[in-house]
C-alpha cells in the first residue's frame, strides 16, 4: 500500500493495465459461477453461525477466560476475512474479473486479504501457545504470559502484525483466470515484465505457523491421550478433542501452505478450488465447530435465539465452561479434575 498510495506513478508502472485494451482484458475473463455462488453461499451460512457465537463469547462470565478472549479475537478477524475471502471473492468469480478489469478494487482488496490471514495466524500461534502451556501442566507461564491485561496485549500485536503487511508489498491479486489469488497481475496472459512480484513475507508466515501448529497441537494430543488413559477417560472425548485440534491445525496449515505452492508453480483446477475452500474454511468453520462440539456455546447460543429454554441445574461458568456441561460429564468420567483435563483445555 506504501507503493500504491505514496509512489502512485511507480505503482501504475508495475502494474500496468496498457498491454491490452479494456476490452480485451475483460474479454480474458473466465465466470465460475460455481464457485463464486458457493463461496458466497458458504460465508452468508458462517456469518449467521458465527456472529452470536462472537455475541455469546463476548458476555463477561466468558470474556473473562483467557482462551475466550483469543477466541473472540480471532472470531472477529475471521468475520473480515469473510468479506473478502467469502463474498468480495465470490463476486470476482461470478463476473469474472482479471486483475486489470478492476485493478484498484482488486490491488487495495488483495492488500488487506493477507494482512487478515496474517493477522489469523498470530492469533492462532498464541491460542496455541496458552493452550500447549495449559495442557502441559504451565500454570506459572501461563499466569505471567496471560494473566490479565496481557492477553489483549498478545491480541492487539497480532492485529498489529497484520497491519504491517498492509505496508509490506506486493499484495495477492485476484484472476479468474486461474481463479484465485496470485501475486502476478498478468497471471494466466503472455505478458513479461522485469518487476518481481513474490513477497518473501508469506513464506516465512505460511511455513513457521504451519511448524508452530503441528509441533503444538501434536503435543497436546499426545499429552491428552496419555492423561485420558491414566484417569480413565472416555474414548468419545479423547476422539472430540482431537477432531477439534486436528481441525485448527490442519486447515491452517494446507490453506498456507497451498497458496504459498500456488505462487511457484501452476497448480491444477481441483487445487485451486481445494485452497479456496480451505481458505473459507479456516475463517469460517470455527463458527460450525463451536456450534457441533462446544457445548457451552451451542447451549447459549440457542438460548440467546430462543430455541432451548435455560437450565436451572448447574451453575455459572466453571473456568470458562458452563456448570451443566461439568455435572453431567463429571457423572460419566468419575471426576470433575478428569473433565477439566480431557474438555476443557481445547475451546475450539
Amino acid at each position: 500500500m506504501e507503493v500504491y498510495i505514496f509512489r502512485h506513478k511507480t505503482w501504475k508502472e508495475r502494474y500496468s493495465c496498457d498491454y491490452f485494451s479494456q476490452e480485451e482484458w475483460n474479454a480474458k475473463g473466465i465466470p465460475r459461477y460455481g464457485h463464486g455462488f458457493f463461496s458466497i453461499t458458504f460465508s452468508t451460512i458462517a456469518l449467521v453461525f458465527y456472529i452470536p457465537c462472537l455475541i455469546v463469547m463476548k458476555r463477561k462470565e466468558f470474556i473473562q477466560n483467557t482462551c475466550y478472549k483469543i477466541m473472540f479475537y480471532l472470531g472477529v478477524i475471521d468475520v473480515l476475512s469473510q468479506i473478502i475471502d467469502g463474498f468480495i471473492n465470490g463476486f470476482l468469480l461470478v463476473t469474472g474479473a482479471v486483475f486489470c478489469s478492476m485493478p484498484n478494487f482488486i490491488y487495495v482488496s488483495g492488500t488487506f486479504a493477507f494482512s487478515i490471514w496474517c493477522s489469523q495466524c498470530g492469533l492462532c500461534f498464541f491460542l496455541a501457545i496458552n493452550r500447549f502451556l495449559d495442557t502441559c501442566g504451565g500454570k506459572e507461564l501461563t499466569d505471567v504470559l496471560f494473566s490479565g491485561f496481557r492477553t489483549h496485549l498478545w491480541c492487539i500485536v497480532s492485529i498489529l502484525y497484520g497491519l504491517v503487511m498492509v505496508v509490506v508489498p506486493p499484495p495477492i491479486l485476484f484472476t479468474s483466470i486461474g481463479g484465485s489469488w496470485f501475486y502476478d497481475p498478468y497471471f494466466g496472459f503472455n505478458v513479461t515484465t522485469e518487476a518481481k512480484y513474490y513477497n518473501p513475507m508469506m513464506g516465512v508466515n505460511n511455513i513457521g505457523i504451519t511448524v508452530v501448529l503441528f509441533v503444538l497441537y501434536t503435543g497436546m494430543i499426545a499429552k491428552l491421550c496419555l492423561q485420558s488413559r491414566s484417569s480413565g477417560g472416555q474414548v468419545h472425548i479423547q476422539k472430540t478433542i482431537f477432531l477439534q485440534a486436528a481441525f485448527i491445525c490442519l486447515l491452517n496449515a494446507i490453506t498456507g501452505l497451498v497458496y504459498l505452492y500456488m505462487q511457484f508453480f501452476e497448480p491444477p483446477e481441483w487445487v485451486i478450488v481445494g485452497a479456496a475452500i480451505t481458505w473459507q474454511g479456516s475463517n469460517g468453520g470455527p463458527a460450525f465447530v463451536y456450534i457441533l462440539f462446544n457445548r457451552t456455546i451451542q447451549r447459549n447460543v440457542f438460548r440467546m435465539l430462543g430455541f432451548r429454554k435455560t437450565c436451572k441445574r448447574g451453575g455459572g461458568i466453571i473456568n470458562g465452561r458452563d456448570g451443566g456441561d461439568v455435572e453431567s460429564s463429571t457423572a460419566a468420567t468419575g471426576s470433575q479434575s478428569d473433565l477439566k483435563t480431557l474438555k476443557g483445555y481445547f475451546m475450539l
